[in-house]
């Protein structure tokens, strides 16, 4: 699972992907030659640094430094974490519900989850930081719903990386943008000058703009299988745009309000599978947008055009852009 050479362009120190940190380089490195599990076996996995323990039934009073003595926040093991030495930081999470987000900035983090989580707030990985969700035992499912506008960063996004930073996802995933009075920007998201990876099964569900957004030199590689669920409220499904990329190797399935798919102002989409998307409002709207010098491409495209009212365009490219998909059912 080497990294796609579409995506290696990103993994540039010229101003035109993320600034590498020198601890990064390793990782990235390794990433674009061999693969995500084998760089994170190489490098994240054998972080030797002295942990912060989670646990749901724990205490912000608690020291954190040991599994009998476990915080309850992400937020007060962060700010353990900062303060301990090294330039590492090695959360392990116990099982169970967590009502905290998980937000790095500038720094370089691996989450260790021991069993299935739910976590009741964001994942963000700001400003010049890496963030590793990582498993130990048995894989568990991870999930992030948005639950709420208050202490929102940078983003109203779910799981995220801003700034010139990395979240790379070793775990399966369950996101949910929250309901019709919380509304998320985005499930999946990648910002400015950075990369998002994921490598385990997606699930996304609930009230959002976007369901996968990569925008302004940014980059979302997806190594497996992403299902967005029938009933979710989803504007735009796929959105890339500003010099941005989005790979997608394994099928899609998914369903959107307007548009299925839509790459602009210089980006780029790649599918290697299956896309199937049901767009469910058709009055005046793109179900397939591609525009301002963008590129897509897809191995088959099933686009169901679920309408009450015939309207809009199934399939729209110009302005210098181009399509290319070896199947296409509408």
């Amino acid at each position: 699972m080497a990294l796609p050479s579409i995506m290696r362009k990103l993994f540039r120190n010229d101003g035109y992907g993320p600034l590498l940190k020198p601890e990064i380089i390793p990782f990235a490195t390794g990433l674009a030659s061999n693969g995500a599990e084998a760089a994170t076996t190489e490098w994240v996995k054998d972080l030797s640094v002295a942990p912060v323990y989670l646990d749901p039934n724990g205490s912000d009073s608690n020291d954190g430094l040991s599994s009998e003595t476990p915080v309850q926040t992400f937020e007060k093991a962060m700010e353990i974490g900062y303060s301990l030495p090294g330039s590492h930081i090695k959360l392990i999470a116990a099982a169970g519900t967590y009502n905290s987000s998980l937000v790095v900035s500038g720094a370089t983090v691996q989450v260790v989850f021991l069993g299935n989580t739910t976590i009741n707030g964001q994942i963000a990985s700001l400003n010049t930081s890496f963030v590793a969700l990582t498993y130990e035992g048995t894989e568990p499912t991870v999930t992030v719903s948005y639950t709420s506008h208050s202490n929102v960063n940078t983003h109203n996004a779910v799981a995220y990386a801003h700034g010139n930073s990395y979240l790379y996802i070793h775990v399966a995933l369950n996101v949910s943008g929250g309901n019709s009075s919380v509304s998320a920007e985005c499930l999946i998201g990648a910002y400015v000058n950075s990369i998002v990876l994921m490598n385990k099964s997606i699930q996304a569900s609930g009230y959002a703009e976007v369901c996968v957004n990569a925008s302004r030199n940014s980059g979302i590689d997806i190594e497996a299988t992403l299902t967005g669920a029938s009933d979710a409220n989803i504007d735009r499904f796929i959105f890339a745009s500003i010099r941005s990329v989005i790979y997608l190797a394994y099928n899609v399935t998914g369903t959107s309000k307007y548009t299925a798919i839509n790459a602009t102002y210089g980006s780029m989409f790649y599918c290697n599978a299956t896309i199937t998307v049901t767009t469910t409002t058709g009055n005046d709207y793109y179900s397939v947008y591609i525009s301002n010098n963008s590129y897509v491409e897809i191995n088959t495209l099933v686009l169901n055009r679920n309408h009450s009212t015939a309207g809009g365009v199934a399939f729209l490219v110009f302005d210098h852009s181009c399509a290319n998909c070896n199947s296409i059912t509408i």
